[in-house]
């Protein structure tokens, strides 16, 4: 036992010994350990030129994915705003039909909903009623 522990205290002092003095290395012998180093770095990360390739694959995937999903929302809010348009369309025609207003005259209806429209149609026939003066039966004093 304290031959153990004996050889144990005499091995470190000469590993230490050699790190104190700066471990002299030949220059092959520095070379060599310098390439085990390198190989084992290499090997721990031979991997990551494809991790790389896939990471960048996934990031491309990623966003054509998020162009894709704001595309269709795009396409939809164009489709709501075509159906609104399409709807007020509609009330103006029924609107116009009841009232019975002229076509040429729609551009001035332009309410979006149902009760303006008939109130702008109500107020434009009030308006666009021709001024007929009262000829009291066509009797007029008339200077001679």
């Amino acid at each position: 036992m304290a031959e153990e522990t004996a050889e144990a205290a005499t091995e470190a002092p000469t590993e230490t010994s050699t790190e104190e003095s700066g471990n002299d290395f030949t220059q092959e012998e520095f070379n060599r350990l310098l390439a085990r180093e390198k190989g084992k770095l290499q090997e721990k990360y031979a991997d990551y030129g494809d991790l790389k390739a896939a990471a960048a694959k996934l990031e491309e995937i990623e966003q054509a994915n998020s162009s894709e999903l704001e595309k269709a929302q795009k396409k939809a809010a164009q489709a709501e705003k075509e159906l609104a348009q399409t709807r007020v369309d509609l009330l103006r025609s029924d609107v116009m039909v009841d009232k019975e207003i002229p076509a040429k005259l729609a551009i001035l209806l332009t309410a979006t909903d149902k009760e303006g429209l008939e109130a702008q149609a109500d107020l434009l026939l009030e308006n666009a009623k021709p001024d007929v003066p009262d000829f009291d039966g066509g009797v007029r004093d008339t200077p001679a």
